[in-house]
């Protein structure tokens, strides 16, 4: 045990019986003297009770001259630290731990669908990313069917569905789910958006087949006006151009046509758009509305203005 002498009195007291005031070491009958005023004076910082390094604080051992070692800051004898450190947890913390474990496995359970259905989403973007637009329709149909609430979910699953559909030329079947995918997405989804768009274009190519060539332009202007930058928009207006003028003869047609062809350079057109802008002028120059697979039964290297017709 150390002992300090007070400031105050001149006597020797144990040193866990004092505290500095203002940095005098004062005892407890000392300390008590001072005025009201005086300790008003005084912050919380200027005073502290002080501990002996050598009382363990939690047994009151004395270790003599010797410090104990510390356990959050206080002096604490060898088994105190031993005791505090290995103290066994109460059985109501282990009970209510084993609860919330069972809890945790059954809500676990309860929730693997929403794993399910969130790996299966991220599946589906890495497969549209892939272009392979009928697998990434698959696993959303599936994510759809893990997580019925989320509505979305079904209209993504459409979408997809009627974006492969119409990459295969079945248009017909394509619009029911290019619609059932407009009415679940949300307005302003940009995958709505998409929707919409898809649904035009199908439903451009359904007119063009059904030789409803009114129809077949108003869904093309449409189209362009949602997309103006677009390449195929711009060449599926044109086509639709070259159809009134094949059709009815009007100039105003064949010059609108013309134009658009001209607003896009051959180095945006890939290989398929090339092959579509020679039917749009084939169209200009006969006055003939061929199919593409009449035209490539008629046509199989293709063909240039100036050539036979």
């Amino acid at each position: 045990m150390r002992s300090i002498v007070c400031d105050g009195c001149g006597e020797s007291r144990p040193m866990s019986e004092t505290c500095l005031v203002d940095g005098r070491p004062l005892c407890g009958k000392c300390a008590s003297a001072f005025g009201d005023e005086e300790l008003n004076a005084l912050s919380d910082e200027d005073v502290v009770r002080q501990v002996d390094p050598t009382i363990c604080a939690k047994c009151g051992v004395d270790n003599g001259e010797q410090e104990h070692g510390r356990v959050a800051g206080s002096p604490t004898c060898e088994a105190c630290d031993y005791q505090l450190r290995h103290r066994p947890f109460p059985g109501w913390v282990k009970l209510s731990l084993a609860g919330l474990l069972v809890l945790a496995a059954i809500t676990l359970v309860q929730n693997v669908r929403f794993f399910q259905g969130y790996a299966e989403i991220q599946r589906a973007f890495r497969a549209i990313s892939a272009g392979k637009i009928e697998h990434a329709a698959g696993l959303m149909h599936t994510a759809a069917q893990h997580v019925p609430e989320c509505r979305e979910l079904d209209g993504m699953a459409s979408l997809f569905m009627g974006m492969e559909l119409t990459r295969r030329d079945q248009v017909k079947e394509a619009i029911p789910q290019l619609h059932h995918a407009r009415a679940l997405l949300g307005s302003g989804d940009p995958w709505r958006t998409l929707a919409e768009e898809q649904l035009l274009a199908a439903e451009a190519s359904m007119a063009f087949d059904g030789k409803d060539y009114d129809t077949f332009l108003a869904k093309c202007q449409d189209l362009r006006d949602r997309r103006p930058q677009d390449v195929f928009a711009q060449l599926s207006l044109a086509s639709a151009h070259a159809c009134q003028y094949a059709l009815r003869g009007r100039e105003e047609h064949k010059q609108d046509a013309l134009a658009l062809l001209n607003e896009v350079s051959l180095a945006e057109q890939d290989g398929d758009m090339q092959d579509f802008r020679q039917r749009i002028l084939h169209r200009l120059s006969t006055r003939k509305i061929l199919s593409a697979e009449e035209f490539h039964k008629q046509f199989p290297q293709g063909w240039h203005e100036g050539q036979k017709r």
